[in-house]
């Protein structure tokens, strides 16, 4: 019996891991890796981080030329571009050239929705990219009527799919102590987290302030708590500077991103997470589905569609007014006087909110979609 061709998806995008940045694009390389385990035979080509205008710039050559060379060379059923208004020449060129290739593209953060003049760019890139797209797929429901409604993009040929999912191999309930032991925490302190990239938006200066506010009441003993922010970023020098500014060099450590695997022992050492996001162009909120999964107590922003998608208030997590310190300050004095049942009940819920979007779930998901696609183009 002859065996059947396997389909091959160019995945063309602007992010991707490496060893020096494990942590650079790591959904898109889950999802590369759910393509894989489907069936598709997967060529990328991809972006790397790099420091520097000219290695930066020679990065996207590379990785363009290699998109076109093999989209025009070779057989290719579906490209699949991550960051359309980054992706766009190469996907355009290949479809001019292969119209029976059908070009799938997944949008994220600011590649449709931009937050300030810094990204307005993006739009006109946006809008020429859709033109050529066959099909879209979106991290949520608040990224799909996004794209309808700004864009006019047909609803029909918008699929939902968050990211990749939670990866479930490094974020699942562990022992509290052991993780603070590997991580370097003390046993005996309360801690409240914070990872992000540092930039505008994301709130780092809400979970500054709020921690400043928080050490500050006086049913607090301030020696018994300790912030943490996990990030890196242009807004670095800043967070810095707000930390001395607000004297919380002691109460605040500063770390670096983590791989997925370290950040999972990170979540589980937690007490509590907070996601202070205000950013309309937060697609999804990954990173506070991965903190439910591991059984974090959660606090997220009521500012952002995003996460919103998933955050269910007195559930899975208790939400707070976003950009407003006090009130972050008041919810995390709220939680501390709540008893270990309530506590748990909240954990236990969070933990199968994660699962609903745990990365074995949605590479499902993800093989319903691609078929689904095949049937529509088949169709037309």
């Amino acid at each position: 019996m002859k065996e059947r061709r396997k389909k091959t998806v160019l995945l063309i995008t602007n992010l991707y891991p490496s060893l020096r940045h494990p942590e650079y694009g790591v959904f898109v390389k889950n999802t590369e890796e759910m393509l894989k385990k489907n069936g598709c035979r997967v060529i990328h080509a991809a972006v790397k981080k790099r420091k520097g205008r000219i290695l930066k710039l020679l990065s996207y050559v590379k990785c363009y030329a290699y998109a076109l060379l093999t989209g025009l060379l070779f057989h290719v059923d579906v490209i699949y571009a991550h960051y359309i208004s980054h992706t766009i020449f190469p996907v355009q060129v290949i479809k001019k050239n292969r119209r029976n290739v059908i070009a799938v593209g997944n949008a994220h953060g600011e590649d449709i929705c931009q937050d300030g003049t810094r990204y307005e760019k993006n739009y006109e890139k946006a809008v020429q990219a859709l033109k050529l797209l066959d099909y879209m797929i979106v991290p949520s429901s608040y990224y799909k009527a996004y794209l309808c409604q700004n864009y006019r993009y047909p609803e029909k040929q918008i699929f939902i799919f968050p990211s990749g999912g939670v990866n479930e191999q490094c974020f699942f309930p562990q022992d509290r102590y052991i993780c603070r032991k590997k991580i370097g925490f003390c046993s005996d302190k309360i801690y409240i987290g914070f990872v992000s990239r540092l930039v505008e938006g994301k709130g780092w200066d809400t979970f500054l302030n709020a921690a400043a506010l928080f050490l500050q009441r006086p049913d607090v003993e301030r020696n018994q708590y300790q912030f943490v922010i996990v990030g890196e970023g242009p807004d670095l020098q800043n967070v810095k500077k707000k930390q001395s500014e607000l004297h919380l060099e002691k109460n605040v450590q500063l770390f670096p991103f983590m791989t997925q695997k370290k950040l999972g022992i990170y979540f589980n050492a937690l007490d509590i997470f907070c996601f202070p996001t205000r950013r309309k162009s937060e697609s999804l909120g990954l990173v506070g589905l991965e903190a439910m999964r591991c059984g974090t107590l959660t606090l997220i922003s009521d500012a952002s569609e995003g996460p919103l998608s998933y955050a269910k208030d007195g559930i899975n997590t208790t939400l707070f007014s976003g950009n407003n310190p006090q009130n972050l300050a008041e919810k995390l004095a709220e939680i501390q006087g709540w008893s270990e049942e309530a506590k748990e009940q909240m954990r236990q819920q969070a933990i199968l909110t994660g699962k609903e979007y745990g990365s074995v779930r949605m590479g499902k998901k993800l093989e319903r979609i691609f078929a689904e696609i095949e049937g529509q183009y088949k169709e037309q």
